[in-house]
């Protein structure tokens, strides 16, 4: 992908190399699994999310 191509379609990340995605997947798994052994959604839990008031706004 050229650089005019991510100005395109208003990418706001930098990346290099696709294996990333490999350690980025693995490390995505280890939070979320401590996620889901510490921290386990709850009713109402989306109060603690600083998004939700602001996409309630702009339904």
């Amino acid at each position: 992908m050229m650089l005019r191509d991510v100005a395109r379609h208003a990418e706001s990340h930098n990346v290099s190399h696709a294996y990333k995605m490999v350690r980025i997947k693995e490390r995505r798994d280890e939070i979320a699994n401590a996620y889901h052994r510490y921290a386990p959604r709850d009713d109402g839990d989306n109060d603690f999310d600083v998004r939700t008031p602001a996409n309630a706004r702009q339904g």
